[in-house]
């Protein structure tokens, strides 16, 4: 999955189906220490009413830094994500990208 369309599939969320799901599982089994990609799988579980939905939004709880957040994300209605869907995502420079360089302290 591309840059573009994991932001594609951020922008249409929580209106994910399975195909997006087991793409997200993909991403989440390359990239281990990403936090939102496991509250994602949950969540479109949860709203799926899959069984497993409990099991993976305990691991989403394991490696969760806030956990107030999380409950928040589990419990927002599907309708109130537009405003999440309305902002602009931060997607980090590339690499060797000029933009990409942090201030110097």
């Amino acid at each position: 999955m591309s840059a573009e369309e994991f932001l594609a599939l951020l922008k249409r969320y929580p209106s994910i189906n399975a195909d997006d799901l087991a793409q997200l599982a993909k991403i989440r089994d390359a990239h281990r220490y990403c936090q939102i990609i496991p509250i994602l799988i949950a969540r479109g579980l949860q709203d799926s009413h899959a069984p497993e939905a409990n099991n993976a939004i305990n691991q989403a709880a394991i490696i969760t830094s806030d956990r107030t957040l999380l409950r928040t994300l589990m419990t927002i209605k599907a309708a109130d994500f537009s405003a999440i869907r309305e902002m602009e995502p931060v997607v980090p420079a590339l690499e060797g990208d000029e933009q990409s360089q942090l201030p110097q302290a």
